[in-house]
């Protein structure tokens, strides 16, 4: 569709954003279904967020979706928050309601409609999440209000990001019933014991990124077969970790869905229609493959 007067627009802003992969799952989406709008990157410093945030809202963006390093600071700009992102401490979308801008997480929701897209149900089920930066911060709250029975975080010794979790799993426990703990990735028995009480495991630490071919953990003894095993990395599309608990009969998953999900959830935020999901990600793997 030709750009015209009439063409709407929604913007990622962060920094770095070259390496963004959102613009190619927007304006797809936005051809896919004829929609008059288009989607761009902005490379925002910290000390412009506060101008671009109101020359977007007089612009009149239909939203826009947020990267670090301005996901917690964007939320001091914004009218409204949902309680998700309020209690997470982070944006990563917004929505331009009338000149009022509502901001989301939508990282959380986006894991779990992807992972319900391949069986996995999260009411009553244990999972263990490996890491506690901000995605698994994300996918800690939403796993609470889905009702997940237990929710087990590791996370290794002197990590900067242990008190932010201990605060979150503070807030947690008195607004809701799901059981979380919080473990030393170190010790391999308490590891081992506890994925083999588990329904599903996630990578939610940036070990087998690109060229890295470590696991963020190295034994796999516990990994079996109705296990699902999830890795937020989507480059490489199969971590060395995903293969090799993919060989012992796991049902794996990369982080491709995730990013789609979270994408389409914006989507519809935007646009009111469901995003193309399947078609979405068959081009994005084109994509990554063809690079």
């Amino acid at each position: 569709m030709d750009i015209n007067g009439k063409t709407a627009m929604a913007c990622l802003i962060g920094s770095p954003v070259k390496h963004s992969l959102s613009p190619a799952i927007h304006n797809f989406a936005f051809e896919e279904q004829n929609v008059n709008m288009r989607y761009l990157c902005f490379d925002i410093k910290a000390n412009d967020l506060e101008a671009c945030i109101k020359g977007i809202k007089a612009m009149g963006f239909k939203g826009f979706n947020i990267t670090m390093p301005h996901k917690f600071a964007v939320m001091e700009h914004l009218d409204y928050v949902s309680t998700e992102a309020e209690l997470i401490g982070a944006c990563n979308t917004v929505v331009n309601d009338n000149n009022k801008l509502i901001g989301y997480n939508t990282d959380g929701r986006g894991f779990f409609l992807n992972m319900e897209k391949q069986g996995f149900h999260p009411i009553g089920s244990e999972i263990t999440i490996l890491g506690c930066g901000g995605s698994a911060r994300s996918i800690i709250v939403t796993a609470a209000l889905l009702k997940v029975k237990t929710i087990n975080i590791f996370v290794r010794k002197g990590s900067t990001k242990i008190e932010m979790v201990k605060a979150l799993v503070e807030k947690l426990k008195n607004l809701y019933p799901t059981v979380i703990n919080i473990l030393g990735i170190e010790n391999t028995l308490i590891l081992n014991n506890t994925i083999n009480n588990s329904d599903l495991v996630i990578n939610c630490t940036p070990v087998g990124m690109g060229e890295n071919t470590d696991m963020p953990i190295n034994d796999l003894s516990a990994i079996r077969k109705d296990l699902y095993v999830a890795d937020l990395i989507y480059n490489p599309l199969e971590t060395v970790f995903l293969k090799e608990c993919k060989a012992r009969g796991a049902i794996t998953s990369n982080g491709i869905g995730m990013l789609i999900h979270q994408g389409a959830l914006a989507y519809k935020y935007w646009t009111g229609l469901d995003m193309p999901v399947e078609k979405v990600r068959e081009h994005i793997i084109k994509l990554i493959n063809n690079k």
